[in-house]
């Protein structure tokens, strides 16, 4: 009892620590599975960063991550000015609430900074159409948004 107890505080205090250097939340896209979503937000011309909010369940070895890819439409005034694309494959950072890895089945609830990046955007209203699809590892998807923080 006293490691599952040790195993969750830490994962509070991570989650806790980590929470002031994610950034400013100004959108979030929400999906509690794979599909597709929006958000709106008005760009002030600062960075921007695209975080995974994600809980679930997949397989694989200790470091193995919720295979997720987001395909995301930048629009503006209804006109696109750029498409990406970012996967939880290629992630900058990592805070998780409780993060439980059993015989190689991982359950978890993490927000993951995403390695790509939303262009530079001059101060406006910014409309995101956000698509993601899990990979072959993920068992269970009970939540895939997609955050925009600022810097």
């Amino acid at each position: 009892m006293h490691a599952r107890r040790t195993q969750v505080l830490g994962g509070l205090l991570l989650a806790l620590g980590g929470a002031g250097c994610r950034g400013k939340l100004v959108a979030s896209a929400a999906l509690t599975g794979p599909g597709t979503a929006e958000a709106s937000f008005v760009a002030s011309g600062k960075p921007l960063r695209l975080w995974a909010d994600t809980d679930g369940e997949w397989k694989g070895g200790k470091s193995a991550k919720l295979n997720v890819t987001y395909d995301v439409v930048v629009l503006r005034s209804g006109q696109e000015l750029t498409r990406i694309t970012c996967t939880t494959e290629d992630v900058r950072s990592t805070v998780c609430g409780v993060h439980k890895h059993v015989d190689g089945v991982h359950d978890a609830d993490c927000e993951l900074q995403l390695g790509c990046a939303l262009p530079s955007l001059t101060p406006g209203d910014v409309q995101l159409r956000v698509t993601a699809t899990t990979g072959p590892n993920v068992t269970l998807a009970r939540k895939l948004s997609l955050n925009v923080r600022e810097d």
